[in-house]
């Protein structure tokens, strides 16, 4: 199954809430709210870039608003809290990582029922690789940093969305999507 986007119900938990653009930067994991933009907002749904698999291949006019390191521990812990919840049913920790939005729209039993299809996989042998982004993590023009791509392991590609809102000075979790499936082996001529 191919990642689609955007979509509500099992595949894909992404709160739509209407508000003001923010301009947001992350540094050391923590959030600057800057007084003027510093870069121009990207449209709320991006015409398709390039795939880009660093932030350092980038050039400096290009570069994300988030680097790759910071990138990594969002994606990292959000899909480890996942996997975790899928292993034990208990979907509370990934709840708990939500920005309040999220919390109203999704309780855990909706989480629970939403990435049931996920809990055949183990998603952590994912998280030691690094991801190759469908386009550079960006913010949105409600302010969210979003982050779409996906991670080829042992025949299987996972791929996800994650979006994020700054409250209470970090990244919190907005909207969460993913899903596993198979690549088929190469053809040799």
């Amino acid at each position: 199954m191919r990642l689609r986007l955007p979509v509500l119900g099992r595949f894909c938990v992404v709160l739509c809430v209407s508000l003001a653009p923010l301009p947001v930067t992350c540094l050391a994991g923590r959030v600057k709210v800057p007084a003027a933009p510093q870069r121009a907002a990207t449209p709320a749904v991006p015409s398709p870039a390039p795939m880009v698999s660093s932030a350092a291949s980038l050039s400096r006019a290009d570069r994300p608003i988030i680097e790759l390191p910071q990138a990594l521990i969002l994606i990292r812990s959000h899909l480890a809290a996942l996997q975790a919840a899928d292993q034990t049913g208990d979907y509370r920790v990934l709840y708990e990582m939500g920005a309040r939005a999220f919390q109203t729209a999704n309780p855990p039993d909706r989480l629970a029922g939403i990435f049931a299809h996920l809990r055949s996989y183990n998603l952590n042998a994912v998280l030691i690789d690094t991801p190759t982004f469908y386009q550079p993590p960006f913010i949105d023009q409600a302010g969210r940093l979003n982050m779409k791509g996906f991670f080829l392991k042992d025949g299987f590609r996972v791929e996800f969305l994650l979006i994020f809102q700054a409250e209470q000075g970090a990244w919190k979790l907005f909207g969460i999507g993913a899903d596993v499936s198979a690549v088929p082996p190469a053809k040799t001529p």
